[in-house]
This record gives structure tokens, sequence and C-alpha cells, in this order.
């Protein structure tokens, strides 16, 4: 590792940690970052004094932390491409050097920090950690990197990894999804920028003043699962507001109306997600144009990136899902949170659906703008070429392809179905009450399954959910034998497998017109025009591998006719009768 440049101690000392109130808020660790951007030569330096918050139940010999900036610090391994759309200008190492004070330590796979304790930390206590650390910054377009003077930072800060299940959650940093894992804590972020230059960042900025050539920002994050920020010298930005949050968008230069839509859609989102789902906790939300490369957009608590190529094509809706996607991360991933590594559906199928609501709220055509061309028809494309199974570890999919076609495509169809299964209705409230008694915490797939099951009770959603995301069985619906009597008529949908979801049925009549009913499994009732025949689920909202079976006739109802099996018990009785008669009258002479 390389070493912290004798220029900087000065600034180091000016950054010393101050000291930190013993007691710990609401059981959760807390972190005091202290640092400065250096922008001409792009490093930010600086110190992390950490208030460690054992909740792992157990007692703790050793902590350990992120370094994530070393995942970039030679050609091997990164979580990247190494081609022109990732490095420009070729290949430029990022990295961090650290030193912790009064610790002993340790690197582990070169993104771990290892820290030894003198004595075991018990349930419940708390343990004071001091950093120096120095990150190098490379030129790149990802989550962290510069390029074209805008300096992006996420998943740059050391943070405490999760110790759950007995060990701690030491996942490899892969280009595969967001392989991260974190506990919401409380951060204090003392930031010193070139006076020049605008700063997009997580939490709230609750003070600014100059302090020399340089702007000095004091900013508060509480409850809040990591800290990012962006910034540049060329930022424009505009302001709205919802009830009592204030919206921030960073766009660059020729960007505006671009940096206005994506306002827009902030607001649009926030108020739909508030409703359906609960309120966001947050004092502010920010969106920053960055230099992504290979991804759209990146989520991070209370701000995102969007790649700036979508900023040029603002008047296309994959724009507008991008900035609806990652605002639901803030619902889904910020507030509550899930082992991004191992169970990457959860966050992800739930930001998606969350667009899926948003489009169904703001846009008539919703099916057709936002599901049937982003969802429905690329899993129907490409299913064959997948494992079909959602519920894998990040390292477990085939492909990178294979991964985004479960967790973000049929992951979200799953939901959608649960939805048709529950009730529209009744599934929101579910997640509504999902998100408010899960914020600031972890859920895992379990959770999820056992908390369906009892919040629709005797309906086993959570089973049926289960059975999606663990198999690749999917529901399967078919006409069964349906009948007309008088104007009376009774149509029977069977299914494949276990999965027995209420399906759309379109019904139609012999004069030409025809009529939309359900979801529902059969119907029965009268109707004064005469049905030429039914069509089951005709707006493909199941995935089905045999959809030819899904065009029903009604056959008039058999007659009744009397069994000539009950003349024949008659006549047998009769005879019996007139047995036993004889048998008595013939003992009694």
């Amino acid at each position: 590792m390389k070493k912290i440049p004798l220029v900087m101690l000065f600034v180091l000392l000016l950054l010393a940690p101050q000291a930190i109130h013993a007691e710990n808020s609401e059981g959760r660790s807390r972190y005091d970052l202290k640092i400065v951007v250096d922008v001409e030569n792009f490093v930010i330096s600086g110190t992390e004094s950490v208030i460690y918050y054992n909740n792992s139940g157990v007692e703790l010999d050793e902590l350990y932390f992120t370094l994530y900036p070393n995942a970039f610090d030679d050609g091997e391994g990164i979580p990247a491409v190494i081609d022109e759309e990732t490095y420009p200008n070729g290949f430029d190492p990022g990295y961090i050097d650290i030193e912790v004070r009064e610790h002993e330590y340790s690197i582990i796979d070169d993104i771990f920090l290892k820290i030894d304790l003198s004595s075991p930390l018990g349930p419940g206590e708390t343990e004071n950690i001091y950093m120096d650390f120095e990150i190098k910054i490379p030129e790149m377009k990802y989550r962290f990197g510069h390029y074209e003077d805008i300096i992006y930072a996420g998943n740059c800060f050391p943070q405490a990894c999760v110790y759950m299940d007995g060990q701690w959650a030491l996942y490899p940093y892969i280009s595969r999804g967001d392989p991260f894992f974190s506990e919401a804590a409380n951060w204090n972020i003392d930031l010193m920028l070139d006076r020049d230059w605008e700063l997009a960042t997580s939490g709230t900025v609750v003070k600014k003043f100059e302090n020399g050539l340089l702007y000095e920002y004091e900013i508060e994050a509480p409850l809040t699962r990591d800290y990012a920020f962006s910034c540049s010298p060329s930022y424009e930005s505009l302001t709205g507001d919802y009830n009592d949050i204030t919206i921030y968008s960073y766009y660059m230069p020729g960007h505006e109306i671009g940096g206005a839509y994506s306002l827009q859609y902030a607001i649009d989102s926030i108020e739909l997600f508030e409703e359906i789902y609960g309120d966001y906790p947050y004092e502010s939300f920010t969106i920053a144009e960055t230099h992504l490369g290979v991804g759209a957009g990146m989520e991070y608590p209370q701000l995102v990136f969007i790649d700036s190529y979508y900023y040029d094509i603002y008047d296309e809706s994959f724009f507008e899902i991008t900035v609806v996607h990652e605002v639901a991360h803030q619902w889904w991933y910020s507030v509550v949170g899930n082992d991004e590594y191992k169970e990457s559906y959860i966050d992800e199928s739930l930001a998606q659906y969350s667009t899926l609501m948003y489009f169904k709220n703001y846009y008539e055509n919703y099916r057709e703008s936002y599901y049937m061309p982003y969802i429905m028809d690329t899993y129907i494309t490409h299913a064959d070429e997948a494992v079909n199974i959602i519920d894998l570890p990040l390292d477990e999919f085939a492909s990178d392809p294979e991964y985004f076609l479960m967790a973000y495509i049929k992951a979200p169809i799953v939901l959608d179905i649960m939805s048709m299964y529950t009730g529209q209705e009744e599934f929101l409230e579910y997640l509504s009450q999902l998100y408010n008694e899960n914020m600031y915490s972890i859920i895992d797939g379990k959770h999820i399954i056992d908390s369906m099951n009892e919040h629709f009770g005797d309906a086993m959603a959570g089973d049926i959910f289960e059975t999606m995301i663990r198999t690749d069985a999917m529901p399967d619906a078919f006409a069964g034998e349906s009948f007309k009597e008088d104007g009376h008529y009774n149509i029977n949908i069977l299914y494949i497998n276990e999965l027995e979801i209420p399906v759309e049925v379109k019904l139609e009549y012999s004069d030409g017109t025809s009529e939309l009913l359900g979801p529902l499994t059969n119907y029965t009732g009268t109707m004064e025009k005469t049905i030429e025949r039914y069509v089951i689920d005709p707006r493909e909202l199941l995935i089905e591998e045999n959809e030819d079976n899904n065009i029903g006739y009604l056959i008039d109802k058999p007659v009744e006719k009397e069994d000539d099996n009950d003349y024949v018990l008659v006549g047998l009785a009769l005879i019996l009768l007139i047995l036993i008669s004889y048998t008595i009258i013939k003992r009694k002479k």
C-alpha cells in the first residue's frame, strides 16, 4: 500500500478527531468524517471517527470495515470492464491509504480493514475507532472516479461490515449488480471543497461558510446506510420542494432541460411513493449528473447519480424510468435495507415495481409505454436463455444478462402477479406495512415470505411468492370445461400447477363486442348477450409456458337425466321386502 505523503500531515492534524460523546442514540453506530477534496490532484484526505455499536447479540473480538477504493488499484480483478467506455484515457488506478490509531489492524483481501480489539466487545457496547486516510480518485466512468470536471465519490469511505448469522459479510466487490450491504448509522460530515466547485451530497447541508480558499460544509445524515457525494465546477442546479423535502437537481451546462425534467420526475415520484408506502424521512433529496459509464443510474442514501448520456435523451422514456427507479431505492435499500449481494432481487424488484406504480398512476397507457416493452417483452424474449431462478447470490448467476433478467425483469413480474393474487389495493397496503415496520433495518426473503402469509391470512401468499422466486415455476392457466344454459354462464379456469393466480378473462360476444373481467379464477353469471368465446389472460400478464390453451368455448349444459341405477335399487328393495314378507308369513303357518 502507498504511504500518506508528508504534505498531507498538516491537513490531517487540522482534521484530527474531536471528542465524541460516549452515549449512542437509538443503538446505532456513528461516523464523523472530516475531509478535504483536492480537486487539482483528485485526492480526498481526512479522518474518520467511528463509535461502533455492537448490535450482533454476541461478543466480538474484531471488527471489519470496507476499503472499496482498493478494488481499483490495479488492472486485475477490478469491478468494471477495462475498455474505452470505462477508461476513456486508459487505465488509471484508484486506492485508499489508511492508518488506524490505537488499534492493531491489517488489510484483508485488499478491500477489507480488520481491526483487532484489545478486549471483547459485548452486545450493546461501543468501541471508538480513529482512522486517517487518503483516497486517490481514478479517472474513470463509474460510481467512484472523475471525468470531465466531475468527481463522484460513491462507495469509497471506510464503513463497518455487517455481522449476521454468526459471521462477517465480507463480500467481494464484483462488477455484477450492487454488491453492497450496510446498516443504517448516524453520519456527520465536515467537507472542505474549492469555492469554485458545487457540491451534491447525501444528507443535509446544515451550514456552509468560507474557510480560506475553500468552502466548508457541515452535513448531517442521520439513520443513513452510506455517505456519497459528487462535485463539479460546472454544475448548474435547480431546486424544488414537496411538503418539507427540498429536492435538488445538479446537471452540466447544455443539459438544462434534462435537469428540469429529472427534478420534476423526482418530485412526482416522492409524492406518489409517500402516498402508497409512507413518508420519506429525510429533509432533502439530490439528483446529480455524473459519468457512470455502463450504468444508467446508481442509488445512494438521499442522493442518486444519473449518467450524463441520458441527459441528452431526456425526451425518451428511459430517462424517466431511470430517475424514478433510483428515487424508489430511497424506500427500498436506503430506508428498508437488504443484503444486496445474497438477495439483490429484493430492493431491485421493489424499485422496479414502484416504477410500474409510477407509470400506472401518471400514464393511462402505462402497460404499453412501460410494462410491456421494458418488462414483459424483455422476459418473454430472453427467458429461455436464463436459469430462471430469481433468489440467487450475485456470483451464482451465469452471466450479467441473466442477473439483470432475474432481478430487474422477472422479479417485478412476480410482484405484479402477487398483486393480482391478493388484489392491487391489498398488496400496496402490505408493502406500506412492510416499509413502516422495517424502517432503518434489514429484511430478507424469509421475512417477506413469513410476513406475506401473516398479512394475507389463509391466502398463503408467501408460499406462492416463495415458489416463484426459488423455483422456475410460474402460473399457467388454461380454459376448463365451461357451460351455458338459458343465458346463464359458468366459466372455469384450471391451472397446470399449484400457483392458482386470478387472471383476467375477456368475454367475446356474438355481436362483435367484448368485455374484460377479473382478475378471477372462475365466473358464474347471466348475460343478455351471447358469449361466442372467452380468452384467458388476454393482455398476457402471466408468464405461461403454453398460451395455446387460453381460448375457451361454452357448451350447452348437459340435461340432468334420471339415473337408471335408482330404478334398479328401488326394484331390488321391493324384491327384498317381498321375500322378507313371504318368509314371515310362512313361519306363522
